[in-house]
C-alpha cells in the first residue's frame, strides 16, 4: 500500500540547507570573469591616455582648436 504524499518526508539536498560555516561556498576571489578582463583593459586604456597627454605641450593643442573653431565658424556661416 503507498504512503499519501503529505506523509512522505524528504530530507532536504546539502544544498537547499542554509550553510553556517560557509564550507559549500565558493572563494569568489579565486574566478577571473570576462568583466575583470573588461576592468583591466579600461585601466589600461586611461594610463596609456594619461602617458600620451603628459607627452602633449597644451599651448599648441589650445591653438589647434581654437584655429579649428574658426573654421567651424565659416562652414556653418557657408551652409546659411
Amino acid at each position: 500500500v503507498p504512503t499519501p504524499t503529505a506523509a512522505r518526508t524528504t530530507t532536504p539536498s546539502p544544498l537547499s540547507r542554509p550553510d553556517p560555516k560557509g564550507v559549500l561556498e565558493q572563494p569568489k576571489w579565486r574566478y577571473f570573469n570576462r568583466t575583470h578582463g573588461y576592468d583591466l583593459l579600461r585601466m589600461l586604456l586611461f594610463l596609456m591616455s594619461l602617458w600620451m597627454l603628459q607627452k602633449l605641450n597644451m599651448s599648441r593643442v589650445y591653438h589647434f582648436i581654437r584655429g579649428q573653431a574658426m573654421i567651424k565658424l565659416y562652414v556653418i556661416m557657408a551652409m546659411l
